[in-house]
Protein backbone atom coordinates (compact mmCIF):
# COMPACT_ATOMS: atom_id res chain seq x y z
CA UNK A 1 0.00 0.00 0.00
CA UNK A 2 2.84 2.37 0.46
CA UNK A 3 4.64 1.55 -2.44
CA UNK A 4 1.76 2.19 -4.19
CA UNK A 5 1.16 5.99 -2.42
CA UNK A 6 4.24 6.55 -3.23
CA UNK A 7 4.12 5.49 -6.93
CA UNK A 8 1.48 7.61 -7.02
CA UNK A 9 3.35 10.73 -5.67
CA UNK A 10 5.95 10.12 -8.15
CA UNK A 11 3.69 9.72 -11.07
CA UNK A 12 2.05 13.27 -10.16
CA UNK A 13 5.45 14.95 -9.36
CA UNK A 14 6.71 13.75 -12.74
CA UNK A 15 3.84 15.24 -14.62
CA UNK A 16 4.02 18.56 -12.34
CA UNK A 17 7.66 18.58 -13.23
CA UNK A 18 6.62 18.26 -17.24
CA UNK A 19 4.26 21.32 -16.43
CA UNK A 20 6.48 23.95 -14.37
CA UNK A 21 8.88 23.35 -17.84
CA UNK A 22 6.11 24.43 -20.38
CA UNK A 23 6.51 28.70 -21.15
CA UNK A 24 8.96 28.99 -18.19
CA UNK A 25 12.07 30.39 -20.32
CA UNK A 26 12.37 34.51 -19.41
CA UNK A 27 12.64 36.55 -22.21
CA UNK A 28 14.03 40.34 -22.87
CA UNK A 29 15.08 41.52 -19.66
CA UNK A 30 14.85 44.93 -17.70
CA UNK A 31 17.00 46.90 -14.55
CA UNK A 32 15.90 49.05 -11.87
CA UNK A 33 13.80 51.98 -12.95
CA UNK A 34 11.64 49.57 -15.74
CA UNK A 35 10.72 47.73 -12.86
CA UNK A 36 9.19 50.38 -10.73
CA UNK A 37 7.24 51.21 -13.64
CA UNK A 38 6.17 48.04 -14.65
CA UNK A 39 5.02 47.35 -10.97
CA UNK A 40 3.59 50.76 -10.54
CA UNK A 41 1.87 50.20 -14.02
CA UNK A 42 0.24 46.87 -12.83
CA UNK A 43 -0.90 48.13 -9.07
CA UNK A 44 -2.26 51.55 -9.74
CA UNK A 45 -5.68 50.67 -11.95
CA UNK A 46 -9.16 51.89 -12.35
CA UNK A 47 -9.07 50.77 -8.65
CA UNK A 48 -8.05 53.96 -7.42
CA UNK A 49 -10.96 55.72 -9.25
CA UNK A 50 -13.43 54.06 -6.49
CA UNK A 51 -11.42 54.91 -3.54
CA UNK A 52 -12.85 58.11 -2.16
CA UNK A 53 -16.41 57.00 -1.85
CA UNK A 54 -15.05 54.27 1.02
CA UNK A 55 -12.71 56.81 2.44
CA UNK A 56 -15.99 58.90 2.78
CA UNK A 57 -18.24 56.41 4.51
CA UNK A 58 -14.90 55.11 6.53
CA UNK A 59 -14.14 58.24 7.68
CA UNK A 60 -11.03 60.27 7.54
CA UNK A 61 -8.92 59.51 10.70
CA UNK A 62 -10.20 54.97 9.91
CA UNK A 63 -9.94 55.03 6.20
CA UNK A 64 -6.20 56.08 6.07
CA UNK A 65 -4.90 53.96 9.07
CA UNK A 66 -6.78 50.89 7.20
CA UNK A 67 -5.74 51.55 3.79
CA UNK A 68 -1.98 51.69 5.19
CA UNK A 69 -2.49 48.49 7.02
CA UNK A 70 -4.23 46.72 3.97
CA UNK A 71 -1.40 48.13 1.91
CA UNK A 72 1.43 46.74 4.54
CA UNK A 73 -0.41 43.34 4.21
CA UNK A 74 -0.60 43.20 0.69
CA UNK A 75 3.12 43.76 0.60
CA UNK A 76 3.74 40.90 2.92
CA UNK A 77 2.13 38.79 0.54
CA UNK A 78 4.00 39.57 -2.45
CA UNK A 79 7.28 39.00 -0.46
CA UNK A 80 5.53 35.74 -0.19
CA UNK A 81 5.18 35.14 -3.58
CA UNK A 82 8.68 36.04 -4.13
CA UNK A 83 9.63 33.51 -2.04
CA UNK A 84 7.66 30.72 -3.45
CA UNK A 85 9.14 31.69 -6.89
CA UNK A 86 12.05 31.18 -5.93
CA UNK A 87 11.09 27.76 -3.73
CA UNK A 88 9.65 26.42 -7.01
CA UNK A 89 12.67 27.25 -9.16
CA UNK A 90 14.82 25.76 -6.57
CA UNK A 91 12.64 22.58 -7.01
CA UNK A 92 12.85 22.47 -10.59
CA UNK A 93 16.29 23.02 -10.77
CA UNK A 94 16.77 19.54 -8.34
CA UNK A 95 14.28 17.80 -10.34
CA UNK A 96 16.06 18.41 -13.54
CA UNK A 97 19.39 17.65 -12.09
CA UNK A 98 18.12 14.02 -11.12
CA UNK A 99 17.13 13.15 -14.66
CA UNK A 100 19.96 14.71 -16.13
CA UNK A 101 21.87 12.32 -13.35
CA UNK A 102 19.84 9.27 -14.35
CA UNK A 103 19.96 9.96 -18.54
CA UNK A 104 24.12 9.96 -17.81
CA UNK A 105 24.25 7.11 -15.78
CA UNK A 106 22.09 4.92 -18.16
CA UNK A 107 24.57 6.20 -21.41
CA UNK A 108 27.52 5.49 -19.15
CA UNK A 109 26.40 1.97 -18.45
CA UNK A 110 25.60 1.65 -22.35
CA UNK A 111 28.60 3.41 -24.04
CA UNK A 112 31.81 3.04 -21.18
CA UNK A 113 33.39 1.55 -23.90
CA UNK A 114 32.85 4.03 -26.64
CA UNK A 115 33.68 6.92 -24.57
CA UNK A 116 36.89 5.53 -23.20
CA UNK A 117 38.14 5.15 -27.07
CA UNK A 118 37.08 8.97 -27.65
CA UNK A 119 38.89 9.71 -24.45
CA UNK A 120 42.02 8.23 -25.74
CA UNK A 121 41.88 10.11 -28.99
CA UNK A 122 41.38 13.33 -26.96
CA UNK A 123 44.73 12.82 -24.98
CA UNK A 124 46.22 11.59 -27.89
CA UNK A 125 45.22 14.89 -29.61
CA UNK A 126 46.20 17.09 -26.91
CA UNK A 127 49.26 15.27 -26.58
CA UNK A 128 50.29 15.98 -30.17
CA UNK A 129 48.80 19.83 -29.68
CA UNK A 130 51.19 20.57 -26.66
CA UNK A 131 54.34 18.92 -28.47
CA UNK A 132 53.30 21.42 -31.25
CA UNK A 133 53.39 24.44 -28.73
CA UNK A 134 56.15 23.91 -26.69
CA UNK A 135 58.93 24.65 -28.85
CA UNK A 136 56.90 28.19 -29.40
CA UNK A 137 57.21 28.37 -25.86
CA UNK A 138 60.81 28.51 -25.57
CA UNK A 139 61.36 31.52 -28.29
CA UNK A 140 59.41 33.59 -26.45
CA UNK A 141 61.14 37.48 -26.14
CA UNK A 142 61.25 40.47 -23.69
CA UNK A 143 58.55 42.14 -25.52
CA UNK A 144 56.46 39.22 -25.33
CA UNK A 145 56.68 39.39 -21.74
CA UNK A 146 56.35 43.02 -21.04
CA UNK A 147 52.92 42.90 -23.58
CA UNK A 148 51.69 40.27 -21.47
CA UNK A 149 53.06 41.90 -18.57
CA UNK A 150 50.89 45.67 -19.43
CA UNK A 151 47.86 42.90 -20.51
CA UNK A 152 47.44 40.75 -17.33
CA UNK A 153 47.05 44.65 -15.67
CA UNK A 154 44.82 45.87 -18.14
CA UNK A 155 42.53 42.56 -17.27
CA UNK A 156 43.15 42.63 -13.46
CA UNK A 157 41.88 46.24 -13.39
CA UNK A 158 38.79 45.53 -15.49
CA UNK A 159 38.51 42.94 -12.99
CA UNK A 160 38.24 45.51 -10.59
CA UNK A 161 35.93 47.58 -12.53
CA UNK A 162 33.87 44.82 -12.21
CA UNK A 163 33.52 45.30 -8.88
CA UNK A 164 31.42 43.96 -5.60
CA UNK A 165 28.15 43.95 -7.31
CA UNK A 166 29.27 41.71 -10.28
CA UNK A 167 30.46 38.92 -7.50
CA UNK A 168 26.84 39.43 -5.59
CA UNK A 169 25.14 38.83 -9.04
CA UNK A 170 27.42 35.99 -10.05
CA UNK A 171 26.99 34.60 -6.46
CA UNK A 172 23.04 34.80 -6.71
CA UNK A 173 23.10 33.16 -10.17
CA UNK A 174 24.82 30.01 -8.93
CA UNK A 175 22.37 29.73 -6.05
CA UNK A 176 19.54 27.03 -6.46
CA UNK A 177 16.98 29.56 -5.61
CA UNK A 178 17.31 32.30 -8.05
CA UNK A 179 14.73 32.77 -9.87
CA UNK A 180 15.98 31.48 -13.79
CA UNK A 181 12.38 30.37 -14.49
CA UNK A 182 9.25 32.05 -14.86
CA UNK A 183 6.02 29.76 -12.98
CA UNK A 184 2.94 31.05 -13.07
CA UNK A 185 0.79 31.07 -9.85
CA UNK A 186 -1.25 28.16 -11.30
CA UNK A 187 1.89 26.32 -11.86
CA UNK A 188 3.11 27.35 -8.62
CA UNK A 189 -0.22 25.92 -6.87
CA UNK A 190 -0.18 22.83 -8.69
CA UNK A 191 3.50 22.03 -7.61
CA UNK A 192 2.08 23.04 -3.90
CA UNK A 193 -1.72 22.66 -2.82
CA UNK A 194 -2.50 19.90 -5.31
CA UNK A 195 -5.30 19.35 -7.44
CA UNK A 196 -7.37 21.70 -4.24
CA UNK A 197 -5.41 24.06 -4.60
CA UNK A 198 -5.38 24.37 -8.13
CA UNK A 199 -9.11 24.23 -8.44
CA UNK A 200 -9.72 27.27 -5.90
CA UNK A 201 -6.80 28.91 -7.34
CA UNK A 202 -8.51 29.10 -11.22
CA UNK A 203 -12.09 29.45 -9.81
CA UNK A 204 -10.72 32.43 -7.58
CA UNK A 205 -8.70 34.00 -10.67
CA UNK A 206 -11.59 33.21 -13.08
CA UNK A 207 -14.19 34.97 -10.98
CA UNK A 208 -11.73 38.00 -10.20
CA UNK A 209 -11.62 38.43 -14.37
CA UNK A 210 -15.09 38.37 -14.60
CA UNK A 211 -15.43 40.88 -11.62
CA UNK A 212 -13.26 43.32 -13.18
CA UNK A 213 -14.19 42.99 -16.70
CA UNK A 214 -17.82 43.38 -15.55
CA UNK A 215 -17.09 47.10 -13.54
CA UNK A 216 -15.23 47.94 -16.78
CA UNK A 217 -18.06 47.14 -18.72
CA UNK A 218 -20.35 49.63 -16.40
CA UNK A 219 -17.99 52.28 -16.06
CA UNK A 220 -17.76 53.57 -19.67
CA UNK A 221 -20.96 53.71 -20.40
CA UNK A 222 -21.86 55.23 -17.29
CA UNK A 223 -19.01 57.97 -17.98
CA UNK A 224 -20.66 58.09 -21.38
CA UNK A 225 -24.21 58.83 -20.30
CA UNK A 226 -23.14 60.88 -17.82
CA UNK A 227 -20.97 63.15 -19.60
CA UNK A 228 -22.99 63.63 -22.99
CA UNK A 229 -26.56 63.25 -21.16
CA UNK A 230 -29.64 62.98 -23.37
CA UNK A 231 -29.69 63.42 -27.13
CA UNK A 232 -31.84 62.94 -30.12
CA UNK A 233 -31.45 60.63 -33.59
CA UNK A 234 -33.60 62.02 -35.48
CA UNK A 235 -37.55 60.79 -34.12
CA UNK A 236 -35.31 58.82 -31.52
CA UNK A 237 -34.72 60.54 -28.35
CA UNK A 238 -32.27 59.27 -25.61
CA UNK A 239 -32.56 60.07 -21.78
CA UNK A 240 -28.91 59.94 -19.78
CA UNK A 241 -30.57 56.60 -18.43
CA UNK A 242 -31.23 54.95 -22.09
CA UNK A 243 -28.13 56.46 -23.28
CA UNK A 244 -26.41 53.78 -21.16
CA UNK A 245 -26.88 51.18 -22.83
CA UNK A 246 -26.57 52.81 -26.75
CA UNK A 247 -23.05 53.26 -25.16
CA UNK A 248 -22.90 49.89 -23.51
CA UNK A 249 -23.64 48.04 -26.99
CA UNK A 250 -21.40 49.96 -28.65
CA UNK A 251 -18.72 49.27 -25.89
CA UNK A 252 -19.49 45.59 -26.31
CA UNK A 253 -18.94 45.52 -30.33
CA UNK A 254 -15.85 47.81 -30.46
CA UNK A 255 -14.11 45.23 -27.62
CA UNK A 256 -15.08 41.82 -27.81
CA UNK A 257 -13.38 41.21 -31.15
CA UNK A 258 -10.81 42.04 -29.80
CA UNK A 259 -10.59 38.94 -27.58
CA UNK A 260 -10.22 36.93 -30.44
CA UNK A 261 -6.55 37.56 -31.04
CA UNK A 262 -3.78 37.81 -28.57
CA UNK A 263 -1.83 40.09 -27.19
CA UNK A 264 2.01 41.05 -27.76
CA UNK A 265 3.92 43.72 -27.63
CA UNK A 266 1.99 45.56 -25.29
CA UNK A 267 4.72 48.17 -23.90
CA UNK A 268 3.73 51.07 -25.77
CA UNK A 269 0.22 50.53 -25.06
CA UNK A 270 1.34 50.08 -21.22
CA UNK A 271 3.22 53.45 -21.13
CA UNK A 272 0.33 55.11 -22.95
CA UNK A 273 -2.18 53.98 -20.61
CA UNK A 274 0.45 54.59 -17.37
CA UNK A 275 0.81 58.24 -18.49
CA UNK A 276 -2.84 59.28 -19.87
CA UNK A 277 -3.42 57.41 -15.47
CA UNK A 278 -0.07 59.70 -14.13
CA UNK A 279 -1.52 63.03 -15.93
CA UNK A 280 -5.19 61.98 -14.76
CA UNK A 281 -4.22 61.88 -11.29
CA UNK A 282 -1.83 64.74 -11.09
CA UNK A 283 -4.83 66.92 -12.68
CA UNK A 284 -7.26 65.62 -10.10
CA UNK A 285 -5.10 66.24 -6.69
CA UNK A 286 -4.05 69.85 -7.89
CA UNK A 287 -7.80 70.94 -8.91
CA UNK A 288 -9.00 69.17 -5.52
CA UNK A 289 -6.44 71.06 -3.49
CA UNK A 290 -7.12 75.02 -5.51
CA UNK A 291 -10.93 73.93 -4.96
CA UNK A 292 -10.27 73.67 -0.85
CA UNK A 293 -7.67 76.28 -0.82
CA UNK A 294 -10.50 78.77 -2.81
CA UNK A 295 -12.55 78.05 0.79
CA UNK A 296 -14.97 75.73 -1.16
CA UNK A 297 -14.38 72.75 1.27
CA UNK A 298 -16.54 70.67 3.18
CA UNK A 299 -17.33 71.82 6.25
CA UNK A 300 -15.49 69.77 8.88
CA UNK A 301 -18.31 69.50 11.16
CA UNK A 302 -20.11 67.11 8.54
CA UNK A 303 -17.70 65.03 7.56
CA UNK A 304 -17.46 61.42 9.22
CA UNK A 305 -14.14 60.69 10.92
CA UNK A 306 -14.24 56.79 12.22
CA UNK A 307 -16.55 54.36 11.33
CA UNK A 308 -16.22 50.77 11.20
CA UNK A 309 -19.64 50.25 9.62
CA UNK A 310 -18.21 52.12 6.25
CA UNK A 311 -14.79 49.65 6.18
CA UNK A 312 -16.17 46.57 3.92
CA UNK A 313 -16.84 49.46 0.92
CA UNK A 314 -12.99 50.69 1.60
CA UNK A 315 -11.76 47.40 2.07
CA UNK A 316 -13.34 45.81 -1.58
CA UNK A 317 -11.83 49.12 -3.29
CA UNK A 318 -8.41 48.52 -1.36
CA UNK A 319 -7.95 45.09 -2.63
CA UNK A 320 -9.63 45.84 -6.67
CA UNK A 321 -6.71 48.72 -5.95
CA UNK A 322 -3.36 46.49 -4.71
CA UNK A 323 -3.90 43.84 -6.64
CA UNK A 324 -0.90 42.18 -8.26
CA UNK A 325 -0.24 39.02 -6.97
CA UNK A 326 -1.43 36.80 -9.69
CA UNK A 327 1.07 38.76 -12.22
CA UNK A 328 4.04 38.21 -10.10
CA UNK A 329 6.48 36.10 -11.95
CA UNK A 330 5.91 37.94 -15.20
CA UNK A 331 7.23 41.10 -13.42
CA UNK A 332 10.00 39.66 -11.27
CA UNK A 333 11.38 37.24 -13.76
CA UNK A 334 12.56 39.22 -16.44
CA UNK A 335 14.44 41.98 -13.59
CA UNK A 336 18.26 41.76 -13.85
CA UNK A 337 19.17 42.34 -10.24
CA UNK A 338 16.55 40.31 -8.51
CA UNK A 339 18.23 40.29 -5.25
CA UNK A 340 16.17 43.79 -4.39
CA UNK A 341 13.66 42.89 -5.67
CA UNK A 342 11.76 43.01 -2.50
CA UNK A 343 12.82 46.78 -2.07
CA UNK A 344 11.66 47.76 -5.24
CA UNK A 345 7.92 46.41 -4.29
CA UNK A 346 8.31 48.46 -1.28
CA UNK A 347 9.22 51.72 -2.86
CA UNK A 348 5.93 51.29 -5.64
CA UNK A 349 3.74 50.32 -2.41
CA UNK A 350 4.71 53.30 -0.07
CA UNK A 351 4.13 55.70 -3.71
CA UNK A 352 1.32 54.32 -3.99
CA UNK A 353 -0.52 53.79 -0.58
CA UNK A 354 0.76 57.53 0.02
CA UNK A 355 -1.02 58.62 -3.69
CA UNK A 356 -4.17 57.03 -2.90
CA UNK A 357 -4.32 58.37 0.64
CA UNK A 358 -3.88 62.23 -0.81
CA UNK A 359 -6.59 61.93 -3.59
CA UNK A 360 -9.40 60.30 -1.28
CA UNK A 361 -8.75 62.64 1.71
CA UNK A 362 -8.30 65.69 -0.82
CA UNK A 363 -11.83 64.30 -2.34
CA UNK A 364 -13.62 63.81 1.11
CA UNK A 365 -12.20 67.23 2.02
CA UNK A 366 -13.70 69.07 -1.25
CA UNK A 367 -17.32 67.10 -1.52
CA UNK A 368 -17.89 65.66 1.60
CA UNK A 369 -20.68 67.06 2.46
CA UNK A 370 -22.45 67.65 -0.49
CA UNK A 371 -25.81 66.24 -0.61
CA UNK A 372 -26.48 66.75 -5.07
CA UNK A 373 -27.08 63.26 -6.23
CA UNK A 374 -25.50 63.39 -9.57
CA UNK A 375 -23.02 65.93 -11.29
CA UNK A 376 -24.57 67.93 -15.06
CA UNK A 377 -22.47 67.36 -18.11
CA UNK A 378 -22.38 71.45 -17.70
CA UNK A 379 -20.57 73.67 -15.55
CA UNK A 380 -21.83 74.16 -12.25
CA UNK A 381 -22.30 72.74 -8.31
CA UNK A 382 -20.41 70.15 -7.04
CA UNK A 383 -22.41 67.16 -6.18
CA UNK A 384 -21.21 64.27 -3.49
CA UNK A 385 -18.60 61.96 -4.02
CA UNK A 386 -19.58 59.55 -7.19
CA UNK A 387 -19.05 55.65 -7.24
CA UNK A 388 -15.80 56.67 -9.78
CA UNK A 389 -14.70 60.21 -8.69
CA UNK A 390 -13.67 61.28 -11.99
CA UNK A 391 -17.54 61.58 -12.34
CA UNK A 392 -17.01 64.80 -9.98
CA UNK A 393 -15.58 66.64 -12.39
CA UNK A 394 -18.01 66.47 -14.98
CA UNK A 395 -19.49 70.18 -14.13
CA UNK A 396 -16.52 71.76 -13.57
CA UNK A 397 -16.20 75.36 -15.27
CA UNK A 398 -13.22 74.71 -17.22
CA UNK A 399 -14.52 71.74 -19.57
CA UNK A 400 -10.84 71.13 -20.88
CA UNK A 401 -10.74 69.60 -17.70
CA UNK A 402 -13.87 68.37 -16.94
CA UNK A 403 -14.21 66.61 -19.95
CA UNK A 404 -10.69 65.00 -19.80
CA UNK A 405 -11.43 63.87 -16.20
CA UNK A 406 -14.63 62.25 -16.57
CA UNK A 407 -13.76 60.91 -20.31
CA UNK A 408 -10.57 59.51 -18.41
CA UNK A 409 -12.11 55.49 -17.90
CA UNK A 410 -13.42 55.54 -21.25
CA UNK A 411 -9.90 56.06 -22.71
CA UNK A 412 -7.87 53.68 -20.38
CA UNK A 413 -10.78 50.99 -19.71
CA UNK A 414 -11.78 50.71 -23.26
CA UNK A 415 -7.65 49.69 -23.95
CA UNK A 416 -7.38 47.53 -20.65
CA UNK A 417 -10.65 45.63 -21.56
CA UNK A 418 -9.76 43.37 -24.45
CA UNK A 419 -6.19 42.62 -22.43
CA UNK A 420 -8.07 41.52 -19.42
CA UNK A 421 -10.25 39.44 -21.91
CA UNK A 422 -7.55 37.48 -23.42
CA UNK A 423 -5.88 36.80 -19.72
CA UNK A 424 -9.47 35.32 -18.75
CA UNK A 425 -9.67 33.44 -22.75
CA UNK A 426 -6.47 31.75 -21.68
CA UNK A 427 -7.25 31.21 -18.45
CA UNK A 428 -10.72 29.60 -19.73
CA UNK A 429 -8.87 27.53 -22.03
CA UNK A 430 -6.31 25.91 -19.52
CA UNK A 431 -8.96 25.16 -16.96
CA UNK A 432 -11.29 22.95 -20.11
CA UNK A 433 -8.49 21.34 -22.03
CA UNK A 434 -6.77 20.05 -18.64
CA UNK A 435 -9.83 18.25 -17.99
CA UNK A 436 -11.08 17.44 -21.88
CA UNK A 437 -9.55 17.21 -25.35
CA UNK A 438 -10.77 20.16 -27.77
CA UNK A 439 -10.95 20.52 -31.28
CA UNK A 440 -9.15 24.07 -33.12
CA UNK A 441 -12.52 24.87 -33.72
CA UNK A 442 -13.78 25.25 -30.58
CA UNK A 443 -11.10 27.58 -29.35
CA UNK A 444 -13.28 30.72 -30.29
CA UNK A 445 -15.73 30.09 -27.90
CA UNK A 446 -13.04 30.80 -25.05
CA UNK A 447 -13.11 34.35 -26.50
CA UNK A 448 -17.01 34.29 -26.19
CA UNK A 449 -17.03 32.94 -22.87
CA UNK A 450 -14.83 35.47 -21.21
CA UNK A 451 -15.97 38.80 -23.54
CA UNK A 452 -19.98 38.13 -23.71
CA UNK A 453 -21.02 37.18 -19.50
CA UNK A 454 -19.66 40.88 -18.07
CA UNK A 455 -21.22 42.71 -20.86
CA UNK A 456 -24.76 40.64 -19.78
CA UNK A 457 -23.45 41.86 -16.26
CA UNK A 458 -23.46 45.33 -17.39
CA UNK A 459 -27.05 44.93 -19.09
CA UNK A 460 -28.22 43.86 -15.46
CA UNK A 461 -26.94 46.23 -13.17
CA UNK A 462 -25.41 49.58 -13.03
CA UNK A 463 -23.72 49.41 -9.42
CA UNK A 464 -20.21 50.07 -9.67
CA UNK A 465 -20.07 50.15 -5.98
CA UNK A 466 -21.45 46.46 -5.70
CA UNK A 467 -19.26 44.98 -7.91
CA UNK A 468 -16.09 46.70 -6.58
CA UNK A 469 -17.14 45.25 -3.58
CA UNK A 470 -18.18 41.71 -4.23
CA UNK A 471 -14.72 41.13 -6.73
CA UNK A 472 -12.74 42.72 -4.07
CA UNK A 473 -14.14 41.27 -1.07
CA UNK A 474 -13.92 37.52 -2.35
CA UNK A 475 -12.32 36.89 -5.69
CA UNK A 476 -9.77 39.46 -4.95
CA UNK A 477 -9.58 38.89 -1.38
CA UNK A 478 -8.38 35.02 -1.99
CA UNK A 479 -5.50 35.57 -4.51
CA UNK A 480 -4.28 38.10 -2.42
CA UNK A 481 -4.22 36.74 1.07
CA UNK A 482 -4.82 33.09 1.47
CA UNK A 483 -3.44 31.63 -1.21
CA UNK A 484 0.27 33.45 -1.13
CA UNK A 485 0.35 32.17 2.77
CA UNK A 486 -1.12 28.80 1.93
CA UNK A 487 1.67 28.69 -0.58
CA UNK A 488 4.40 29.68 1.26
CA UNK A 489 3.33 26.92 4.07
CA UNK A 490 3.44 24.50 1.46
CA UNK A 491 6.48 24.99 -0.40
CA UNK A 492 8.49 25.34 3.24
CA UNK A 493 7.34 21.94 3.93
CA UNK A 494 8.23 20.60 0.26
CA UNK A 495 11.28 21.87 0.18
CA UNK A 496 12.46 20.09 3.11
CA UNK A 497 11.01 16.46 1.53
CA UNK A 498 12.34 17.40 -1.72
CA UNK A 499 16.32 18.99 -0.69
CA UNK A 500 16.03 17.80 3.07
CA UNK A 501 16.10 19.63 5.97
CA UNK A 502 19.49 20.72 6.15
CA UNK A 503 18.67 22.69 2.33
CA UNK A 504 20.90 26.23 1.86
CA UNK A 505 18.57 28.84 3.01
CA UNK A 506 16.43 30.87 0.47
CA UNK A 507 18.00 34.16 -1.06
CA UNK A 508 14.65 35.17 -1.39
CA UNK A 509 13.50 34.38 1.97
CA UNK A 510 10.59 36.67 2.87
CA UNK A 511 11.47 39.15 5.80
CA UNK A 512 8.32 38.47 7.43
CA UNK A 513 9.18 34.52 7.84
CA UNK A 514 7.59 34.05 11.33
CA UNK A 515 4.22 31.87 11.58
CA UNK A 516 2.67 34.41 13.61
CA UNK A 517 2.21 36.50 10.03
CA UNK A 518 0.84 33.36 8.36
CA UNK A 519 -2.32 32.77 11.04
CA UNK A 520 -2.64 37.03 10.96
CA UNK A 521 -3.35 37.08 7.66
CA UNK A 522 -5.51 33.92 7.36
CA UNK A 523 -7.64 35.51 10.37
CA UNK A 524 -7.79 38.81 8.45
CA UNK A 525 -8.63 36.82 5.63
CA UNK A 526 -12.18 35.27 7.68
CA UNK A 527 -12.39 38.53 9.40
CA UNK A 528 -12.71 40.69 5.98
CA UNK A 529 -15.06 37.48 4.37
CA UNK A 530 -17.41 37.43 7.00
CA UNK A 531 -17.73 41.54 7.10
CA UNK A 532 -18.01 41.53 3.71
CA UNK A 533 -20.65 38.73 3.25
CA UNK A 534 -23.02 41.12 6.11
CA UNK A 535 -22.18 43.73 4.31
CA UNK A 536 -23.52 42.52 1.02
CA UNK A 537 -26.80 40.53 3.08
CA UNK A 538 -27.74 44.41 4.64
CA UNK A 539 -27.18 46.08 1.05
CA UNK A 540 -24.73 48.33 2.54
CA UNK A 541 -22.49 48.71 -0.61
Amino acid sequence: MENSNENDSNLNQDKTNDRIREDTKIGVTYGKWTTLTYFFNMIIGAGILTIPVGFQKSGLILAPIFMVFVSFLSYITVTYMVEVQASGNAIAKHLEKEEKQEENTINSGNSGKKEKTIEDETDSENSETQRLIEPNNSKITKEDMESDSSKNKKENQEEELLGEEKQKLKKYEDSEFSITKRLEMGYLSELFLGKTGVIIFYIALVLYLYGCLSIYSVSVPTTLSRVISSFSMGKLHFSEYNSYYLYLTIFALVTIPWAFFRFQNTKILQLFTMSLRNVCIFTMIVLLITYISDGKGADPKNLKWFSVGGLPNLFGASIFSMMCHHSISGLISPVRNKRKINTYVLVDFIVITLIYILLALFAVLSFGDVTKSKCGSDPGPPCKIQPLITLNFSSYHIRFFANFLALFPVFTLTTNFPMMAITLKFNIEIIVTRRFKCKSWVRPFFALAAAIPPIIIAFSTRNIGFLVNLTGNYAGLIIMFPIPSLLLWASRRKLKKILGHSHPENIHKTPFKHDFWVWLILGWSLFCFGLATYNVATGNF
